[in-house]
């Protein structure tokens, strides 16, 4: 991935923005430009992850219906979808456990990751301080 700034911010571009600010600056604190533009991003950003929320539930909704169909049937068919609703099994390292009974190896197989995590936090204003 290229270390140079895209000319137009993407969805795809995470990676290359982590790749060129990898790491803050520690308490360092910056007056953003465009003050309209930025707080238009967010009010999207904020609009969209309700909407999100509601797709999300809307979605789980309509699964639940389809299972409620099937009932305990494993596949029910129409013309046009096959549906399936079969038992899955994971097998899974409880990581709570090994951290307390097996800590040396926990600490062993440990990987630490590092990322930066994009926030956003609606001020108040002065003047509903003030009220």
């Amino acid at each position: 991935i290229p270390k140079i700034m895209p000319s137009q911010i993407m969805a795809r571009d995470s990676d290359i923005l982590y790749q060129l600010f990898p790491r803050a600056t520690e308490k360092e604190i910056v007056i953003l430009p465009l003050p309209d533009m930025v707080d238009t991003i967010c009010k999207d950003i904020n609009y969209l992850q309700i909407e999100e929320k509601i797709t999300k539930e809307q979605i789980e909704e309509q699964k639940n219906k389809l299972k409620a169909m099937l009932g305990k049937a494993e596949a029910g068919i129409t013309e046009k979808y096959k549906i399936t609703w079969k038992e899955q099994v994971n097998k899974r390292l409880d990581t709570k456990k090994i951290k307390t009974e097996a800590p040396e190896i926990y600490e062993q197989f440990s990987v630490l990751s590092e990322s930066r995590v994009l926030r956003i936090e609606t001020l108040k204003r002065e003047e509903e301080k003030n009220e």
